[in-house]
């Protein structure tokens, strides 16, 4: 043994008396006495897992294997991200316990938003370090709740409400423009819009080089959203590259304040005789389509924002206000062979539109009745547009059973659904008898009297009576 090693025992002093006439002193070398003493090493995780015992909560768990020589602080991190990936951070850690003794724990939380789906991991820190499960839990709040063979799930209780539809959800999308993405729009110092660009892989950018001639950007314009404002003058755009030929569906969210002018939304660059075109046409005060032959909606130009959808098909054509659709109308065979001018006529010398252009896409094809449902619920909710027609409101439902069933919820239309109080409401399904007369149910007292014999036939259409003269 060297002296340097020597040096580094501790001496321990150990007298030891005979008697009756020796003493022996016995010093014991103690350096190896410290390897009885416990060394402190990092806590064992073991896996994680989450049940969800109602809508609202879940129950995030973990398991401690080892302590590692001493009970760890024991932590649940989780979040919609997970935090162990680089450039992520957990959203939130609870403490579970700072003395942790070996088996399962848990913690109870109110899950933030039922369409999101979030990971959690468990933590543990004693005098030996700090480890992270090597297991990551995963919550889906939106999978199905105790029912194994669950086929379809709506909710209509709290936030579960998002689009089924996009317009990308559309192989045949030809040109997407859309305000709200003001990535895509090429903005100067002023606002002006030079380029807006599609956001289909087709790349049919809707351009204007000449300042004087350019829509304005205007931020927050509806449901906080951006929107492209046109003076009703001069601004307009060109989508000179645009070739398809009838038939085709076109939806728009825009609006017409000049009041004046035929206030073309768009029309197509060709010649006199081979366009077609949406016109909102304030002045005369109803929307109309025309490729070789005007087709009237008969529905009144609003001055608020609204949606329009329109399917050119020849004979069987359509044009659809705010959910109020017109069918089988006639417009004439005329296609968009050469591109469109947004704002204007294919001249660009009048019919300017004054207002403004939120979204504006064509689908090559017919949309189906169901489908241009969806997307009129889809700019309906994204633009915070009101829908007046036979299902007066009409809003989006994310099937979250995991099964993609999504779905429309429609609000059956009823007189009290009117923005006015109506003038006369005569519901035969509620009589149980003729009677001297007929009750006007608007509250006005514009009660029908009888004349001559008219009866009350029970039971005659969908289960309800009606009057029979």
């Amino acid at each position: 043994m060297t002296d340097s090693s020597r040096a580094s025992f501790n001496k321990t002093k150990v007298t030891i008396r005979t008697f009756p006439i020796l003493t022996l002193t016995v010093y014991l070398l103690c350096n190896f006495c410290s390897l009885f003493a416990q060394t402190v090493v990092p806590a064992g995780l073991g896996p994680m897992s989450s049940i969800q015992p109602d809508r609202e909560t879940a129950i995030l768990s973990g398991n401690l294997l080892r302590t590692g020589g001493q009970n760890p602080t024991v932590k649940i991190v989780w979040g919609d991200e997970d935090g162990e990936v680089a450039g992520k951070s957990w959203d939130n850690t609870v403490v579970i316990s700072t003395n942790q003794a070996v088996g399962s724990f848990s913690t109870t939380i109110t899950i933030p938003n039922q369409e999101k789906i979030y990971y959690f991991r468990s933590v543990a820190e004693n005098a030996g370090g700090t480890v992270v499960s090597r297991s990551l839990g995963v919550l889906n709040p939106s999978a199905p709740v105790g029912v194994a063979d669950l086929r379809g799930r709506w909710s209509f209780d709290d936030d579960n409400f998002s689009d089924p539809v996009s317009p990308a959800n559309f192989d045949n999308l030809q040109l997407w423009l859309d305000a709200a993405d003001t990535s895509t729009l090429t903005v100067n110092s002023s606002n002006k819009v030079s380029q807006w660009n599609d956001k289909t892989e087709n790349e049919i950018h809707a351009i204007n080089s000449n300042t004087n001639n350019q829509p304005t950007l205007v931020a927050n314009s509806q449901n906080g959203l951006s929107t492209l404002q046109f003076d009703g003058t001069n601004d307009y755009l060109i989508a000179s590259s645009l070739n398809i030929t009838q038939p085709y569906s076109i939806f728009a969210v825009a609006k017409s304040t000049a009041g004046s002018g035929k206030d073309y939304l768009f029309d197509g660059i060709t010649n006199n005789n081979t366009r077609s075109l949406l016109t909102l046409r304030p002045n005369s005060g109803t929307v109309q389509i025309w490729a070789n032959g005007w087709a009237n909606s008969n529905i009144n130009s609003e001055s608020a924002f609204t949606t329009f959808s329109t399917i050119f098909n020849s004979s069987n054509s359509q044009i659809t206000v705010n959910g109020m659709l017109v069918s089988g109308l006639s417009t004439g065979t005329y296609s968009l062979t050469n591109g469109i001018h947004l704002g204007t006529n294919y001249l660009a010398n009048a019919d300017f539109l004054g207002g403004n252009i939120a979204e504006f896409f064509i689908i090559d094809g017919v949309v189906n009745s169901t489908d241009r449902e969806k997307i009129e619920a889809y700019l309906a909710q994204k633009w915070d547009i009101s829908l007046t027609n036979s299902v007066n409101s009409i809003h989006a439902a994310k099937d979250s059973s995991g099964s993609n069933y999504h779905g429309i919820l429609k609000k059956k239309f009823a007189p009290t659904n009117l923005p006015s109080t109506p003038k006369l409401w005569l519901d035969a399904s509620e009589l149980s008898s003729a009677g001297a007369s007929w009750s006007d149910k608007s509250s006005n007292g514009n009660n029908a009297a009888k004349t001559g014999s008219p009866a009350i036939i029970s039971n005659f259409q969908n289960g309800n009576t009606v009057m029979h003269y």
